[in-house]
């Protein structure tokens, strides 16, 4: 009898976990305090396992902080350009944790990271600033 009451309080938290986490729509701003010339785009809520997904831009002139800031703070691989456009080398994303006690009571959940430019021929890191936006996206994953 005990048991299935604390089951019941446990899919009620995880419930309400679920709704706190992809009801906000600036994920990184939420969880993780982004880096400022970090410009919020949108937000989507998911089907499957990605629960949600927050898109940002940053232009070439900050790139290069906001790419430090990731590797700093998120453990994001090191942007290195391949064939036609700049990603996290090996395709490490990063991960952040989220400060808010409740959304941690779902242990399959991840917070993850990862940023990109679109396609360019521009190899040199000392010319992202001809680069209009490099883009980062921030995901609640259920593993």
């Amino acid at each position: 009898m005990i048991d299935l009451q604390i089951n019941k309080i446990l899919i009620i938290i995880m419930f309400f976990t679920f709704i706190i986490s992809c009801t906000d729509t600036d994920l990184l701003q939420r969880f993780n305090n982004k880096p400022q010339n970090l410009e919020f785009i949108k937000y989507v809520n998911e089907n499957g396992q990605i629960v949600c997904s927050a898109f940002y831009r940053v232009s070439g002139k900050y790139a290069s902080i906001v790419e430090e800031y990731l590797i700093k703070n998120c453990n994001m691989g090191e942007l290195v350009f391949l064939c036609c456009g700049w990603e996290p080398k090996d395709g490490r994303y990063g991960t952040f944790k989220n400060n808010e006690l409740l959304s941690d009571v779902n242990v399959y959940r991840h917070y993850r990271v990862t940023m990109y430019s679109d396609k360019t021929l521009i190899n040199d890191r000392d010319r992202w600033v001809e680069i209009e936006y490099f883009y980062v996206v921030a995901e609640i994953v259920d593993t």
